[in-house]
């Protein structure tokens, strides 16, 4: 038999994330333990949220009612009932979607969407997915040479919006050559999973699938500068492993600072965000002793000042295995700390 310890070749898996708002497409390169995101993009307006409301469209539509006519109450319970029937699909038995009016208290009689109708819908959106993966994979083998795109690609379905069947039916029509996996990996808000095929077990390792970090100002607050906290390819600590750790030092040139987080798939020439980007906490700190830290702060108050230039301001961020960030910030003239969870807008 194969030794435990044996090393398999360097691969690259390609993620198609299909979750409840978003689609993210990435390629991974994986050599050992080593991981790097060749290439990324998403798109912010299609997930699995779109494909409930285009099944409630469907169903308005065979109503003859206007979505306006409906009242926004009735219409989060009739969304959820779009949901519950897309779900239905997943089986591969259901061959009808139902929809009875007067469950709502709307009159009509029950309406019925063959599921092939509603596929026809949705093959539209699902291909700016579709063509989203086959540019990020093209860009990856760009960057990567021994990428071979005609041979055996790896992709990996993930989010919950791909248990959908028309999802791996398309993507495999798409990537004919590729072996498409379906996983119900549940994928934590930063991360995103990158599968490692070691020996014939599939291991999963959460990673960041974008660039993560903050917008500071330099040269005295004349220039804007992305500080990269935790870059795209950087494995996320496993359960029991301790967190991520990662410290900044710089001195203040402000009575305030403003510390605008955010997340992007690509960097620019300039070392700017490119393409994009997704906006997560904004926290703001107080450098001047005056200020209490609990104070609510806003970035009115903030003015440029050399008054606390000899100060060394420590920032600690941190990223546990569950893909949460936190950011420690210590005042150095009162030692005081504050701790923030930096969220996702």
């Amino acid at each position: 038999g194969r030794g435990g310890r044996e090393r398999r070749e360097p691969a690259a898996v390609a993620v198609f994330d299909l979750g409840g708002g978003t689609f993210d497409a990435s390629v991974v390169w994986i050599d050992g333990d080593d991981f790097q995101v060749l290439a990324s993009a998403g798109i912010e307006d299609l997930g699995g949220d779109d494909l409930d409301r285009a099944l409630l469209d469907m169903f308005l539509g065979k109503l003859k009612l206007s979505p306006d006519a409906v009242i926004p109450l009735t219409r989060y319970a009739l969304l959820r009932q779009a949901r519950a029937q897309k779900e239905t699909i997943s089986n591969g038995v259901v061959k009808t979607l139902f929809l009875n009016p007067m469950d709502f208290g709307i009159q009509g009689f029950p309406v019925s969407i063959p599921v092939k109708a509603y596929y026809e819908r949705l093959r539209p959106m699902l291909k700016r997915a579709v063509n989203t993966l086959a540019s990020v994979i093209a860009r990856a083998a760009e960057r990567e040479p021994r990428i071979n795109v005609d041979e055996s690609l790896t992709i990996y379905l993930v989010g919950g919006a791909s248990k959908l069947p028309l999802v791996s039916q398309m993507v495999a029509e798409a990537f004919n050559r590729c072996k498409v996996i379906l996983t119900d990996k549940p994928f934590t808000s930063v991360a995103m999973g990158a599968a490692v095929c070691a020996m014939d077990r599939v291991r999963y390792r959460d990673i960041f699938a974008r660039h993560f970090g903050l917008l500071r100002l330099r040269d005295f607050g004349r220039a804007e500068v992305f500080d990269v906290v935790f870059p795209a390819g950087t494995p996320i600590p496993r359960k029991g492993e301790p967190p991520l750790e990662r410290t900044a030092w710089y001195h203040p040139h402000h009575n305030i600072g403003h510390l605008r987080y955010l997340e992007c798939a690509n960097i620019g020439p300039n070392g700017m965000p490119d393409g994009t980007v997704r906006a997560w906490s904004d926290v703001l700190f107080p450098y001047d002793p005056t200020i209490p830290l609990v104070s609510r702060s806003s970035p009115e108050q903030i003015v440029g000042t050399e008054q606390f230039a000899s100060q060394t301001v420590c920032e600690v961020y941190r990223c546990d295995s569950d893909g949460v960030i936190t950011v420690e910030l210590r005042r150095p003239s009162t030692d005081e700390v504050r701790m923030h969870e930096i969220y996702q807008e």
